[in-house]
């Protein structure tokens, strides 16, 4: 119930923005050039970071313009890219709460000119700006080799507003090239473990067991019911004596 209470309590905010706003449009860049910067706290988590060199990458990627990346203190206001959940998003948005590091839902809306992406500092402020990147600017990650990030001269907005909260606490994808490549599963939004990809060479963010992996360490047994006219696998999972039950997403191929 408090959870709703707050969700409600930003969707009122952010429709309260909008009005005294107005209709006002915000271009974010127009023929190469952007005004914007990325902000990003200095105690930033390490995912976060990654997620605004991500967000930095794609937008120059579609527009031509790279943005600078900043601390709090940089930027200007009206126009910012604020990543992460930190004393900005508080200040722009006094109902909300901090998420916890593991939480995988995330937001991401307008203040003005200024746009928010925050969520859990694990993985969930990284979904906002995959998010972002695919619902606004029409970024698609089709494999770990084939993506599109289609050329914009101009991207302007007026009223910005996406919350999503997975079902599924543990997701994983049954296609291998989800499961080798680190970067791709993570832009798939899947949280199992991984292992670094050979071609990478390299542990980075999203390929370190535990980082925004949810493990299944110590489970002592696991019995698998499959349906065969749904796409999902439902796992009874019994540890340390006691016995849970868990739902995790498998992504069937059709050919």
């Amino acid at each position: 119930m408090k959870n709703m209470k707050n969700h409600i309590s930003l969707t009122a905010l952010c429709a309260i923005s909008f009005i005294l706003f107005g209709c006002s449009s915000h271009t974010l860049f127009q023929n190469g050039t952007s005004t914007y910067s990325i902000v990003i706290s200095p105690e930033a988590s390490e995912t976060e970071q990654y997620a605004a060199l991500e967000l930095q990458n794609w937008i120059s990627e579609v527009s031509g313009a790279k943005l600078p990346i900043t601390d709090l203190s940089g930027g200007q206001k009206g126009k910012r890219l604020i990543v992460g959940y930190n004393s900005l998003v508080k200040e722009l948005q006094p109902e909300s709460e901090k998420p916890s590091d593991r939480d995988d839902s995330f937001t991401w809306c307008n203040m003005g000119g200024d746009i928010l992406l925050w969520g859990g500092s694990k993985r969930g402020t990284l979904y906002s700006v995959y998010s972002f990147l695919e619902k606004e600017l029409g970024v698609r990650w089709y494999s770990s080799k084939v993506s599109v990030a289609p050329k914009q001269k101009k991207w302007s907005f007026d009223k910005l507003y996406n919350h999503e909260k997975p079902d599924l606490q543990i997701r994983d994808n049954c296609v291998l090239d989800v499961r080798n490549n680190p970067v791709f599963s993570a832009r798939m939004r899947n949280n199992f473990v991984r292992i670094p990809s050979l071609e990478e060479g390299k542990t980075i963010p999203g390929s370190a067991e535990g980082y925004w992996a949810c493990t299944l360490w110590g489970v002592s047994s696991l019995q698998l019911n499959i349906t065969t006219n749904i796409p999902s696998i439902s796992a009874l999972l019994t540890a340390n004596g006691k016995t849970n039950t868990l739902s995790c997403a498998c992504q069937i191929p059709t050919f």
